[in-house]
């Protein structure tokens, strides 16, 4: 289903359609009424009733088909009952003024369409509330489900092109991780971490696109716009990582092994639509925004960061969420560069990481520079905030170019080899 302006022309259509044999129905009906007041045995004598019943018909037309239906169908319901009767104040003014137009008609019959097309319209809106519930109640929450069948017009299904928030999580080493569960330890954790997971994505206006295994993939944006997708998502992604903790308490009582997660978000164009066959098909995303979306999932192992955003979602979310630049890199499968930055918390507590932040930036100037030596030393210095990955990762860096500095014109990127 696609609910467009071509989608009402094609409901006003249908709707003239339904009229004009009402017009035909209650023609023919007049005509047969005044026939068997001649008597039955005139129905021959009938036919001028018919036809003079006709021309009455087309006469008010415009009355009582055209505008009338046009109007039932492109006003909110609550305007639907004021709508016929000031179109009918109209024109009897009119009628009155100019005179020998017939009123009596066009309201009679105008009613009846006007009520049948209410009926109609009444009966295939409840078929497209429950269409629309049916194919989002399992993607969204439960008050955005009632939204979109209250509003149909904000759907559109099909593939369109938007700009979106896309977001993976995985859980890290999870084929160790299984290895230490039974199958119904491993299903029982699994549940007991994807529910709440799930839920705030739903909470934060968001789609769970799929499970992946262990994995989640979810976006914003789409199928409500939405014009702070970036930031739901980074805090959908912040309140997941408060989660855990009660998760992992959870796995504790059991004698479960600890969950850690590795989130990658990314903001940019994006494709999103009912994709699949015929017969079976996703509300999705897909492009080239969502695979770097996917890449910086990758990268959170890597970086020992637990939520990694683009420069796309950074620049619409720095002014709430304390961030720290880690690094410029070209994700394995792409050549374009793009800026990475590790959420760390929510704006209110950023005092609380100001030593972190500059000493990081300290050392990714000098490290850019290719200046080794006294980069060796600040990243030496970003140890001591308990960033010891992060900074183990730019020291191998640093020793590695002194033995064979970069080529010329570099820029300080980072080729991954590896997703």
């Amino acid at each position: 289903m696609r609910v467009t302006f071509q989608y009402w022309n094609k409901k006003i259509q249908r709707n003239l359609i339904a009229a004009g044999c009402i017009w035909i129905a209650f023609g023919a009906f007049a005509g047969m009424a005044e026939s068997f007041r001649v008597g039955i045995g005139s129905w021959f004598y009938g036919t001028p009733y018919i036809v003079e019943s006709m021309i009455l018909l087309m006469r008010n037309l415009l009355f009582e088909g055209v505008m009338l239906v046009l109007f039932i169908n492109n006003v909110p319901p609550k305007y639907s009952l004021p709508v016929p009767f000031g179109m009918l104040a109209v024109y009897m003014g009119i009628a009155k003024g100019i005179g020998g137009l017939d009123i009596a008609m066009p309201f009679l019959f105008g009613m009846v369409v006007y009520g049948i097309n209410i009926a109609y319209n009444v009966l295939l809106l409840d078929k497209e509330k429950n269409y629309i519930k049916k194919s989002f109640e399992l993607y969204l929450a439960p008050q955005y489900v009632k939204e979109l069948s209250e509003h149909p017009e904000q759907l559109k299904l099909g593939g369109e092109e938007r700009e979106m928030t896309v977001f993976f999580s995985d859980i890290r080493s999870f084929s160790s991780f299984s290895e230490q569960l039974t199958p119904q330890q491993l299903v029982a954790v699994l549940n007991e971490y994807l529910t709440p997971m799930t839920d705030i994505v739903l909470r934060h206006k968001g789609v769970v696109d799929k499970y992946i295994g262990d994995a989640v993939m979810a976006f914003w944006g789409a199928p409500l716009d939405d014009s702070d997708h970036a930031w739901h998502a980074v805090q959908a992604a912040l309140d997941m990582k408060q989660a855990l903790g009660f998760v992992n308490q959870t796995c504790h009582t059991h004698g479960w092994p600890d969950i850690k997660i590795g989130i990658g978000i990314n903001t940019g164009r994006m494709v999103v639509g009912n994709m699949g066959s015929n017969t079976r098909f996703n509300y999705t995303v897909m492009g080239d925004a969502v695979n770097l979306a996917s890449r910086l999932e990758g990268l959170t192992k890597y970086y020992g960061a637990m939520i990694i955003i683009s420069q796309g979602t950074y620049l619409g979310v720095k002014d709430f969420f304390v961030t720290r630049k880690l690094d410029m890199v070209a994700v394995k499968g792409k050549k374009e560069p793009v800026e990475i930055y590790e959420v760390l918390d929510v704006n209110e507590r950023k005092v609380e990481y100001e030593p972190l932040i500059q000493a990081t930036e300290v050392a990714l100037s000098l490290y850019t520079a290719q200046r080794w030596d006294e980069a060796l030393e600040a990243w030496d210095r970003v140890k001591s905030y308990k960033s010891e990955q992060l900074a183990d990762m730019f020291m191998e860096r640093c020793e590695q170019y002194k033995k064979q500095p970069p080529a010329s014109g570099w820029n300080g990127v980072w080729e991954m080899s590896s997703k």
